[in-house]
C-alpha cells in the first residue's frame, strides 16, 4: 500500500459510506441521523438525493450526505444501489461526454446519468455549488461505493476542474471503471490523491470492459480470510471492504462472515 494510504482514515469515510446505506428507505428524501451513526466530531450539512437510474427509477431518492467537521471540512459519501452487480452483467456500456470538464473524455452513460440527477437535499442545488460555497481554504473528501464510487468520481473531477483552490481528497470502494483514457488521464492529474480501494476477487473493479481505471489502486484480499464467505455478493459488499481495512469494524461481516 502506498505510504501516505491509512487504512483507519479509509476505513473512517467508508463508515459514512455504510450509514448511508442503511439510511435508505425507500420514499424517504431526508432520514433522521443521529450522532451514533457518524464519526465523532462530524455534523450532517445535507443528505443527497439523486435518481438511480441504473435501477430503472424515475423518481429522486435519498443517496448520501454531506457532512462538516468542526474545522470546517467537507465529506461527501454517496452510497451505491443493490442490484448494481446485476445491471453492470446485462449493460449496453453506452457511452457519453463527460459535462463537467472540456475535452473531458468520455464516461459510462449510465454513471453520468445518475450523477447529472445529485442535488442536496436541503437547497436544491448541485453538489459542485454547495463546494463552491465553502470558506477558502476549503478541504473535502468524497467517498463512495460501488455505483456511489463512479459518481463520486464524476463529482470529484467536476470539482477538481470547477472550484478552485479545493484540497481534494477521493476514496472509492469496488468503484466500476468510470471512463475512458482521456477521462482517466485527466483523473490523475487534477485528483492526485484518489484511494482506489479493490477486493481483488470482486468483480465490478473490472467492468464496465473499454473503460479504464483512476486513481491509486490499493489492493486487498478477502479470499486470505478464511472467515469471509466466497460468493460473488460477500466480495462486493462494503461492510467486507470496511471488515478489511479494520478486522474491529463496527459492522462486523453479517450474512459473508462463515
Amino acid at each position: 500500500m502506498p505510504a501516505l494510504f491509512d487504512p483507519a482514515v479509509a476505513y473512517t469515510y467508508g463508515t459514512v459510506v455504510e450509514a448511508a446505506y442503511r439510511l435508505f428507505a425507500p420514499g424517504t428524501l431526508d432520514p433522521v441521523t443521529t450522532t451514533a451513526q457518524l464519526p465523532g466530531g462530524w455534523t450532517v450539512a445535507t443528505e443527497l438525493t439523486a435518481i438511480d437510474k441504473v435501477g430503472g427509477k424515475t423518481d429522486p431518492e435519498f443517496f448520501g450526505l454531506a457532512l462538516q467537521s468542526a474545522d470546517h471540512e467537507l465529506l461527501i459519501a454517496i452510497r451505491g444501489t443493490d442490484m448494481f452487480i446485476e445491471w453492470l452483467v446485462d449493460a449496453e456500456f453506452k457511452r457519453c461526454t463527460f459535462p463537467g470538464a472540456p475535452n473531458g473524455g468520455q464516461v459510462e452513460d449510465g454513471f453520468c446519468s445518475v450523477y447529472s440527477t445529485l442535488r442536496c437535499s436541503s437547497t436544491g442545488s448541485d453538489v459542485r455549488t454547495l463546494v463552491a460555497g465553502l470558506p477558502a481554504p476549503a478541504k473535502v473528501i468524497i467517498a463512495g461505493h460501488s455505483l456511489g464510487a463512479a459518481v463520486a468520481t464524476l463529482l470529484a473531477l467536476d470539482v477538481a476542474v470547477n472550484v478552485p483552490g479545493v484540497d481534494l481528497t477521493l476514496y472509492t470502494y469496488a468503484s466500476p471503471r468510470v471512463g475512458d483514457a482521456t477521462f482517466v488521464a485527466l483523473c490523475n492529474a487534477r485528483i492526485p490523491v484518489h484511494y482506489r480501494i479493490v477486493n481483488r476477487p470482486d468483480l465490478v473493479p473490472r467492468l464496465p470492459p473499454l473503460y479504464d481505471a483512476t486513481g491509486t489502486e490499493i489492493d486487498v484480499d478477502s479470499t486470505t480470510h478464511p472467515n469471509i464467505a466466497h460468493k460473488v455478493a460477500c466480495y462486493h459488499t462494503l461492510t467486507t471492504y470496511l471488515w478489511l481495512l479494520n478486522q474491529a469494524s463496527a459492522f462486523g461481516l453479517g450474512t459473508c462472515a462463515r
